[in-house]
């Protein structure tokens, strides 16, 4: 209960960070000095590097595609485990995170919110049901960002706190909860993709603050919830990929 309240006491104090004023040094993002329209004809050399225009501090948003495959969870309508039941479904699950962040001379460090959801259904026959969860989570990121002139490839580090939401039902019965918070952690990479739309990339931070555009591949691990009255929601190291925007 109190890791719980202490979840989501962290998610309202981040809250005002993702869509409220920085500071200061941050509340104009395109600093006409950064851009030069008459010397270079490529559009991303019209641009000082990252590490020349970057600010103090900046934001990531995300959308990704992850696996989630709780192996140890234990069906509530069915004697058979979760690969059996659901394993062969494709346990692909839709995450949307946002991650403000403080930049410092090596990289960056930032807080971050996110959110997923997935439905499964069962692959037997004579046990109709449907396994819904919505993992929500709050993390701690530290990017190596800063190692280039620009970010071709940015390594990173993850940890945080998670809850799922879940219910599984089977026609008029349902089984529904949420966990007490538990870690998990990961790591992963971003390639930096703008040199494939510099046009667009030049546009998009001349008029939405967009600084980068990356691609990225994550691995993370999900740790089980401390209370056993909580379905097991643990998972082995589970792969996904998404793309990342920062401003």
């Amino acid at each position: 209960m109190k890791k719980n309240i202490l979840f989501y006491l962290l998610s309202l104090w981040f809250l005002p960070l993702a869509f409220g004023q920085t500071d200061g040094e941050n509340s104009d993002f395109v600093e006409e000095e950064y851009i030069n329209y008459k010397t270079a004809e490529a559009p991303l050399d019209r641009l000082a590097s990252y590490k020349e225009r970057r600010m103090s501090t900046g934001a990531y948003l995300s959308i990704a595609y992850s696996q989630f495959r709780p192996f140890d969870y234990n069906p509530s309508f069915a004697a058979q485990d979760f690969d059996t039941l659901y394993g062969g479904d494709s346990s692909q699950m839709i995450e949307l995170s946002f991650i403000y962040k403080i930049n410092f001379a090596l990289g960056s460090i930032g807080l971050g919110f996110g959110v997923g959801y997935q439905k499964l259904e069962s692959d037997l026959t004579y046990a109709d049901s449907y396994l819904s969860v919505a993992p929500t989570r709050i993390e701690t990121i530290f990017s190596f960002d800063n190692l280039f002139d620009n970010p071709y490839i940015v390594p990173y580090g993850v940890a945080g706190l998670y809850t799922v939401y879940y219910r599984e039902e089977q026609a008029s019965s349902a089984f529904t909860g949420t966990t007490e918070a538990a870690p998990y952690f990961g790591g992963g990479v971003s390639f930096r993709i703008d040199g494939f739309m510099p046009e667009e990339s030049f546009n998009a931070y001349r008029e939405n603050f967009q600084e980068n555009s990356f691609v990225y591949l994550e691995v993370r691990k999900w740790i089980e919830s401390a209370n056993i009255q909580d379905p097991n929601f643990a998972t082995d190291f589970q792969f996904g990929g998404g793309v990342r925007f920062e401003f």
